[in-house]
């Protein structure tokens, strides 16, 4: 394709893919007053990420869904490579979550609405006492049976390699208990890559591994924690490697 049409594919591409996010937004807002429980919300929001893919001509495969437990609270942890990862866990996440998201995402139009509908949990950028006291809250919505998920990087990977981790978002889930899932995420990257609009059409794979019990670590023991998932996740990747090359 080339360079020409491979950018009006994408403009075309891009205006579904923010009326998708439009539709999912409109839609979550009443459904918020509706139903207190966030459930409705949850569902438009899986749609609109359904559509999202589907503008993008982008095409998940999953494996491992067996590792996600409906009758008990998880939090689920996935590698950052693109926005398209969102859409991608919408899609393939069998149960209603939470995410934590940065503070500043919420003023977006639209998007911001849709994140607040679907009560994401505003979390501040840094290192100092309000960014203690956003994920302290996390803690206590977690406690109380909220599944969410987290982007242990904090941010996208620039060349599709694990970033470090985020320290504070694994003491986050060593506070609540609560099991972590680890999914790997391949291919969102090549369908928009970080700094580009360009849209590429393709599949991307999710590999969802056998969850980690947190209730094992002590608070002083969260670096044990972080490398057992890096560990995880380094398993779940030569794992889809593997698997494609058969």
């Amino acid at each position: 394709m080339t360079l020409f049409l491979l950018k009006l594919t994408s403009f075309f591409r891009l205006i579904g893919i923010l009326f998708s996010i439009a539709l999912a937004a409109v839609l979550s807002i009443p459904s918020a007053i509706i139903n207190r429980s966030g459930y409705l919300g949850h569902i438009f929001a899986k749609m609109g990420g359904r559509l999202i893919l589907f503008f993008a001509g982008v095409k998940v495969h999953c494996k491992g869904i067996e590792n996600i437990d409906k009758t008990k609270t998880q939090v689920f942890a996935i590698n950052h490579l693109s926005y398209f990862d969102v859409p991608v866990i919408y899609s393939i996440l069998p149960v209603q979550v939470g995410w934590l998201a940065k503070k500043d995402l919420f003023r977006l139009p639209f998007l911001g609405w849709l994140m607040r509908a679907n009560k994401f949990i505003p979390v501040e950028e840094g290192e100092g006492r309000k960014v203690v006291e956003s994920l302290n809250s996390a803690v206590e919505k977690v406690r109380s049976g909220t599944r969410i998920v987290i982007f242990p990087e904090g941010t996208r990977s620039m060349n599709g390699e694990l970033q470090p981790f985020k320290k504070l978002l694994f003491r986050l889930c060593v506070k609540t208990g609560v099991p972590i899932v680890p999914i790997y995420i391949k291919g969102t990257n090549e369908a928009l890559t970080r700094g580009s609009l360009l849209i590429r059409p393709g599949n991307v794979y999710a590999n969802i591994g056998k969850e980690i019990e947190t209730s094992q670590y002590q608070p002083n023991k969260v670096l044990d924690l972080m490398d057992d998932f890096k560990n995880s996740i380094i398993k779940l990747s030569e794992e889809l490697i593997n698997n494609r090359s058969k």
